[in-house]
């Protein structure tokens, strides 16, 4: 498909189905749900093409700022109380 149609990247909402062909993916933040869960997009590129990979996820990335800082102070409190 990358070859017949000649692409760089394609966008996947499908996690792993690229993995049995040894193609390279990028998951980058999109978003939330309404509970708040990470929404990933998954970028797929062709064999040996993870600097067209990278460039095209940095690019959506800068272009959606998407992703939200996590908030570590309340991370550690949750790691703390789950030790005691």
């Amino acid at each position: 498909m990358f070859e017949q149609y000649d692409i760089d990247v394609v966008v996947s909402d499908v996690a792993q189905t690229y993995a049995p062909a040894g193609y390279p993916a990028l998951t980058v933040p999109s978003g939330y749900d309404a509970d708040g869960t990470p929404s990933p997009v998954i970028f797929v590129g062709g064999f040996l093409s993870e600097p067209q990979l990278l460039a095209v996820g940095y690019a959506y990335e800068q272009s959606a700022q998407a992703r939200v800082a996590p908030d570590l102070e309340a991370t550690m409190e949750l790691i703390t109380a789950m030790e005691n």
